[in-house]
């Protein structure tokens, strides 16, 4: 599947979102340690491989809104696994409901978080995803 290990796996329909990711991961020096996803379905036909990887990827960046099958539905099916269930979730989305987000908390999502505006916002949710895959001390 992979030549290298990656920590992260971000999982986004948005191609300006996964570029803005990038260049964040890429200022926080941890770009070489994280791997994008264009669809769920991309994300979907590689979790039967992801079981097979020593260590397993530490976290999994979940847009909620996602075509086909949503990031609720990827969640479910992570947590699900027995092997995969122990990759940690990280769900975000614009516009993301109360209780969407109490949802996904149910169904093992780490936590839940509001898409940034700003190059600054999403810099801060990359440091934050970066700190929880890295072992740095500020939790998400």
């Amino acid at each position: 599947m992979r030549s290298k290990q990656y920590d992260i796996l971000v999982v986004d329909d948005d191609q300006e979102d996964r570029m803005i990711m990038g260049e964040a991961f890429s200022e926080l020096s941890c770009h070489d340690r994280v791997t994008m996803y264009d669809s769920s379905s991309a994300f979907h036909r590689d979790m039967m491989e992801l079981k097979i990887l020593s260590p397993l990827p530490f976290l999994v960046v979940l847009d909620y809104n996602l075509p086909g099958s949503d990031g609720a539905v990827i969640l479910s099916l992570l947590k699900n696994d027995p092997v995969l269930s122990t990759i940690q979730v990280v769900m975000y989305s614009t516009g993301m409901s109360n209780t969407q987000r109490q949802d996904c908390l149910l169904k093992g999502a780490v936590n839940c978080f509001e898409k940034g505006i700003t190059y600054q916002d999403v810099l801060s949710f990359c440091k934050q995803v970066c700190n929880v895959a890295f072992g740095k001390s500020t939790p998400v």
